[in-house]
C-alpha cells in the first residue's frame, strides 16, 4: 500500500500544533512516533521505519539545528 505523504505532513504539522514547537523539535524520534500513533486514528500511517524517516525528515527541513550531528 502506498502511502499519501502528503497527508502524513498534514499529522506532523497537527503534531507540532498541540506539542508546540519547541517540544517537538527536542523529542526524540521514536517517542514523537509513539504519541503521533496513539493519537492519529483517521489517517493510515506507514511502517514504524517510513514513518520515522518522515518524521526526520520533517524536523531536518524545519529545524536544521535538530538533525543528530555525524560523529567523525
Amino acid at each position: 500500500m502506498r502511502y499519501d505523504y502528503g497527508k502524513v505532513t498534514e499529522v506532523l504539522n497537527d503534531a507540532v500544533s498541540w506539542l508546540g514547537e519547541e517540544r517537538f523539535s527536542e523529542m526524540r524520534v521514536t517517542e514523537l512516533e509513539k504519541l503521533i500513533r496513539d493519537r492519529e486514528r483517521t489517517v493510515p500511517l506507514p511502517a514504524r521505519s517510513q514513518f520515522r524517516a518522515a518524521i526526520h525528515e520533517f524536523r531536518v527541513k524545519r529545524w536544521p539545528a535538530a538533525a543528530p550531528r555525524k560523529r567523525t
